[in-house]
């Protein structure tokens, strides 16, 4: 994470869940602290343009979290069909693989997670393409 973050000049996450977990890892990993400020500075919320309702639909039902602004803005694309599907479910399943021992349910349980975050990312990506479009 700190080489792809070194030459980006932002780096866009959509809540603070990523702020909170690099603040841990800065904690956690201190040798690491500096470059992990350097990314905490270039952080830029994503988010913060539906929560101040700069952006919105009615589509969005009140809410916007990814999940909900998502369908919204880039209809083609949903969390619905995908075996992990929220963030909560992805952490937890992450942290349940730490006592496992079944190879086969490791590797499938790592596929549908890494299509989670692909999905995730790809959400942020689309989202700003349609605002670029704005």
């Amino acid at each position: 994470m700190i080489l792809h973050c070194k030459k980006a000049n932002t780096v866009i996450m959509y809540s603070h869940f990523e702020k909170t977990q690099i603040k841990k890892l800065k904690r956690d990993f201190p040798q690491y602290a500096t470059d992990l400020e350097e990314i905490l500075h270039k952080l830029w919320d994503l988010m913060a343009v539906f929560r101040s309702r700069h952006c919105y639909t009615e589509s969005m039902e009140g809410s916007y979290s990814i999940k909900r602004v998502l369908p919204a803005l880039c209809p083609e694309l949903s969390y619905n069909n995908l075996e992990i599907n929220n963030g909560l479910v992805a952490s937890n399943t992450f942290l349940d693989l730490y006592y496992c021992k079944d190879k086969d349910y490791i590797n499938e349980t790592r596929k549908n997670l890494l299509k989670y975050c692909h999905l995730d990312t790809l959400a942020m990506v689309k989202v700003m393409e349609v605002l670029d479009q704005v």
